[in-house]
């Protein structure tokens, strides 16, 4: 098992910076650059120790763990589900009960809100702006807010944000397809959720988006977009996209349950991967290593998301600080057969 000695040494700085970057201490100076190394490092190691927080002895009580997404998503995704059981299991060590609510009762729990020291938002922004209750009771009554996996735009709430840095996991897929000489590169994945009259894209389409442009490489004609990022989806879109042959020399996935369904399509359609087209996913599922051919993805640290989100919560009600702080988790880009180094 993994020390914190052996997180520090990995990141190539000192135990006590590891330990004060893991219990997300705001009084410690210490640039963006190192925390990401820390916290890169403590993922890659499995490390995630509970750090317990003698300080707040006298503030325990309930913290709702508010669920935007409904209850289907934790069948077929674990993405959110790993979340939510870091930050369960933090807050529970440290001596807080915790509730959880699903998005098709926040509404009907507005009035509950009084109950709680503090919210945990896990899942999608749009939903916030569709639960007009909830969303006014949270308004009106004033409690520290952390989002996890999701930055917060909204004017009206100031909340601290713990997020996965989807511009880096991009950006790594996109240079190891370049680097392979692949010039063709495709990204499949999700419309995205409606909010206010207007679509809320998935960010990494609109990092995948953004950096292509700036390559000079994007082409409209290599986006396959559908409404769900799960495996029937991906195997469903990737027939559509094989039957008007249209496949690029290499395809990014929204999520690894969607790359499944594409990796099918393509095997029941006798194309090889990756010597016709490479796919990577993102998120790095248990399943990811055992498909055939193995699935390359992004490893996303979703236990360290909820580890922090957990932290920063606690560290909030026990310094009463103002919000806003932003926390970004780095990832870790896994090369398997489906695209090989």
């Amino acid at each position: 098992m993994a020390t914190i000695r052996d997180v520090a040494r990995k990141a190539g700085v000192s135990a006590a910076s590891v330990s004060r970057v893991l219990k997300n201490d705001t009084t410690f100076s210490v640039s963006q650059k190192t925390r990401e190394r820390i916290l890169e490092a403590a993922g890659e190691l499995g490390y995630n120790k509970c750090f317990e927080y003698s300080a707040i002895q006298g503030t325990r009580g309930t913290i709702g763990v508010m669920l935007l997404y409904g209850e289907e998503e934790e069948v077929e995704d674990k993405f959110y589900q790993i979340i939510c059981v870091n930050i369960k299991m933090e807050l529970e060590k440290n001596g807080f009960k915790v509730k959880e609510v699903f998005e098709s009762m926040l509404d009907a729990n507005a009035s509950k809100i009084s109950d709680y020291q503090g919210l945990i938002f896990v899942g999608y922004s749009t939903l916030w702006y569709q639960k007009k209750v909830f969303r006014q009771a949270v308004l009106d009554f004033g409690l520290p807010v952390v989002c996890a996996d999701f930055h917060l735009k909204d004017g009206s709430l100031t909340a601290d944000c713990v997020i996965n840095d989807f511009k880096q996991a991009v950006k790594k897929v996109i240079n190891i397809f370049l680097k392979k000489g692949f010039d063709s590169i495709g990204y499949m994945g999700t419309y995205g959720l409606e909010a206010n009259g207007k679509i809320h894209r998935d960010e990494r389409f609109l990092y995948f988006r953004q950096i292509m442009k700036s390559l000079g490489k994007y082409d409209e004609k290599n986006i396959y977009l559908c409404p769900s990022n799960h495996t029937q989806f991906g195997y469903e879109l990737g027939k559509e996209i094989i039957r008007k042959g249209r496949l690029p020399r290499a395809v990014f996935v929204e999520n690894d349950t969607m790359a499944i369904g594409f990796l099918r399509a393509l095997k029941e359609e006798k194309i090889s991967v990756p010597g016709d087209v490479a796919i990577v996913g993102c998120n790095d599922d248990q399943v990811a290593s055992f498909v055939t051919p193995g699935l390359s993805t992004v490893k996303l640290h979703n236990d360290l998301v909820g580890m922090m989100a957990a932290k920063t919560l606690m560290e909030c009600l026990y310094t009463k600080r103002e919000q806003g702080l932003k926390i970004i988790v780095p990832n870790q880009l896994i090369l398997r057969e489906s695209c090989p180094e």
